[in-house]
């Protein structure tokens, strides 16, 4: 089965066991209907691939959420005019930032993943999201794929409205493409 197909309709809470290979994702993952909260953890074999955006919403007015982890995960996102659609995904038609995620609500928790993005964010925080990074590498794609060239990321983490972020024992490297930075 693949991804999409795997977490679409969720309800209440869920474990996925993701095995080694690429998957494609781009999309929402949200709740079905109002005022229902979803939650996720995903963990991935050594050599998972999780290609595309994640949009991890919360709606404060109608009380809906999602939250969960992801662990031992690769999860990159290409926006260059050198990578086809075809290898990393297509953005989703929305207004959405073009990150790897994009989180609104929580808590949401990363460890021991490798969060990658090329001419895009990695992480943007917004609203009250509530969010943790552990013992996880993030930033640009740069030689760590087989790609030409350097592949910086705009950011590493972008943090908005009353967002959180507690970040331990993880580097964030390869950023500040576009003018963007590490942290901001």
């Amino acid at each position: 089965a693949d991804l999409p197909a795997a977490v679409a309709g969720l309800r209440g809470e869920h474990r996925l066991l993701v095995r080694k290979g690429d998957y494609r994702w781009d999309g929402w993952l949200e709740p079905d209907g109002l005022e229902e909260r979803i939650q996720v953890n995903v963990t991935g074999e050594k050599g998972t691939r999780l290609l595309g955006k994640w949009i991890l919403p919360a709606d404060q007015l109608f009380e809906t959420n999602s939250c969960g982890s992801f662990t031992g995960v690769v999860c990159a996102f290409a926006c260059s005019e050198y990578l086809t659609p075809s290898d990393w995904g297509t953005e989703p038609e929305s207004n959405a930032p073009s990150s790897v995620f994009t989180i609104l609500g929580g808590p949401w928790n990363m460890s021991g993943c490798e969060l990658r993005a090329a001419a895009a964010e990695v992480l943007v925080l917004l609203d009250r999201a509530q969010v943790g990074v552990y013992e996880c590498q993030m930033g640009g794609m740069g030689h760590l794929w087989q790609m030409n060239g350097t592949m910086l990321a705009t950011s590493g983490v972008h943090m908005a409205d009353e967002s959180r972020c507690a970040i331990r024992a993880s580097t964030i490297e390869m950023c500040g493409g576009w003018g963007g930075s590490a942290v901001r």
